[in-house]
């Protein structure tokens, strides 16, 4: 079973929680934190690929006139 790195314990599950990821000026994408259950410290963080690809269908769908 996996183990935090921070805390040490064992790991059954892990916890997904909503992240704002911001660049530059005015660019941001919605993100996902995946976290330890127990103390919370962020073990990763990745830009939501199903966020990701509907903003992308909207944009096209906008751009085409039809959005």
């Amino acid at each position: 079973m996996a183990k935090c790195p921070y805390c040490d314990k064992s790991m059954p599950s892990i916890k997904a929680e909503t992240i704002s990821i911001k660049s530059a000026p005015r660019t941001s994408w919605r993100g996902i934190a995946y976290c330890c259950p127990y103390c919370n410290a962020a073990l990763s963080v990745t830009i939501d690929q199903i966020s990701l690809k509907s903003d992308t269908v909207g944009e096209v769908l906008r751009g085409l006139g039809k959005g």
